[in-house]
């Protein structure tokens, strides 16, 4: 009896902490403005509160940072003259960094705050101009523009911590500088492959960061790919023209880099074909066709559907590749609707469309320029489609060799947003709602609507 006692009493006390992780009151002259959640590494997370001070008219950022072990930690707050306006983050060495940019003052602030002392350090650099691309990959913040004083070269300013700014310039090649200028300034898909993403990008213009290169892509009209290749190391620039010979039967077409090497995915009306390159030499490594070279993977049925979609004007094919844990790839190949979709790796735009939902009120302070948290440059909400399109899904290995298992786990999970958050959606009692995903578990922070208190809690999934 007495053992059974001590594990109700256990009970109660887990259940009691897990739906109570924390909280907290503001006081009368401050207001929560917003929310930001992000999973930071192993487990740990770190959640911003944008708070504005009636009294000093100042704005402060409260971090909260959540271990693995499920305790916050209230680490010092930022303050700042004007509202919030967070673009990029990113984790090193128990380092969380931010970068805030005020478009009024072109003034770039970067935070650093360390998540064992609670301390924040940080760096303004003035006369800042705004990046057009910008990457959180490898435990860094990459910003990217033309040089101001010299166009000709690309910019590329790597954050590291406040300490350790890097900024270096590269030529750009003079024979296609015209054509590379109208891609970076057609704001170009950012393609993130830290993370997963179920459908690829349909932009014509996209830029990837492997390794120590970044690769910009222009899909032409002419049926070919132009791809601007610049070496963060070795600071030198090098254009290349994908011909891919294209005939008149091709109705679409689609291109992805990833590990150094380029896909091109052709779409007809009776196949589709696969050609994989290598960029170091420019040569074909393989091609694959869906009717002999992957019939054997699929039913009838789901060939046939892919291929009929293909008459629909309204779908558009795009690629997507990801690491497996047994180091291979998985190749995704599907499409999406013209009229509705965006690509998008970037969970704080979803955040931003979730607040959308939940604070319609608060629907032109959120369109304003300038905010309270991670800036989003689209202009229309994803809508998903009644009826989703067939899905293609195939592992290969380097060498873009079938392998005969397509059911393997991507180094990145696959988890549908969607539908674990619908319950939040719903619920009217609650705002300011952002949330991150962790290894199999949703962790989120909100603020009542009638008391007026701000909550971390979490939630498991499959």
């Amino acid at each position: 009896m007495k053992k059974l006692f001590v594990f109700i009493l256990f009970l109660s006390i887990y259940n009691s902490f897990a739906f109570d992780l924390y909280s907290v009151k503001l006081s009368k002259n401050e207001k929560l403005e917003g929310t930001f959640s992000i999973n930071v590494s192993n487990n740990q997370s770190v959640h911003l509160l944008f708070i504005k001070d009636s009294e000093t008219k100042k704005f402060v950022i409260k971090p909260l940072f959540l271990n693995q072990t499920k305790v916050v930690k209230e680490l010092e707050s930022y303050t700042l003259d004007s509202k919030p306006n967070i673009i990029a983050n990113h984790y090193l060495d128990n380092n969380f960094v931010i970068s805030n940019y005020d478009e009024d003052s072109k003034k770039l602030t970067v935070i650093e705050f360390d998540l064992i002392t609670g301390k924040f350090k940080d760096k303004i650099v003035e006369n800042y101009l705004k990046p057009k691309i910008i990457f959180n990959q490898n435990g860094k913040t990459y910003l990217i523009n033309l040089n101001t004083e010299n166009q000709k070269q690309l910019r590329v300013d790597v954050i590291i911590n406040t300490n350790q700014i890097v900024s270096s310039a590269i030529k750009l090649d003079p024979n296609f500088y015209k054509k590379f200028k109208s891609v970076i300034n057609d704001s170009p898909d950012v393609i993130n492959q830290e993370v997963f993403v179920k459908n690829g990008s349909i932009k014509k213009n996209r830029v990837y960061l492997n390794d120590d290169n970044l690769y910009f892509t222009n899909e032409n009209n002419d049926k070919t790919t132009s791809l601007f290749t610049f070496n963060l190391n070795d600071k030198t620039s090098a254009t290349t023209i994908f011909d891919f010979n294209l005939d008149n039967k091709t109705k679409d077409f689609n291109s992805y880099v990833f590990a150094d090497k380029l896909m091109n995915v052709t779409s007809k009306y009776d196949d589709i074909d696969i050609k994989y390159f290598d960029l170091k030499t420019s040569k074909l490594i393989k091609e694959l066709s869906l009717n002999t070279d992957l019939k054997s993977l699929f039913n009838n049925d789901k060939i046939q559907n892919f291929l009929n979609e293909e008459k629909k004007p309204s779908l558009k094919i795009t690629s997507t590749i990801n690491s497996t844990k047994d180091n291979n790839y998985k190749i995704t190949i599907s499409r999406v609707n013209i009229n509705d979709y965006n690509y998008n790796y970037n969970w704080w735009w979803f955040q931003s469309f979730m607040m959308q939902q939940m604070q319609m009120q608060q629907m032109m302070q959120m369109s304003a320029r300038g905010g309270f948290g991670p800036k989003n440059d689209y202009n229309d909400i994803y809508i998903s489609e009644k009826r989703k399109p067939e899905t293609l899904e195939f592992v290969v290995n380097n060498q873009f060799e079938i392998q005969a298992s397509n059911n393997v786990s991507s180094v990145f999970k696959n988890i549908d947003k969607d539908e674990i958050i619908k319950e939040f959606e719903k619920d009217k009692s609650i705002k300011n709602f952002t949330a991150t995903f962790l290894e199999d578990e949703l962790i989120y922070v909100y603020q009542n609507n009638k008391s007026k208190e701000i909550f971390i809690n979490f939630k498991k999934f499959d």
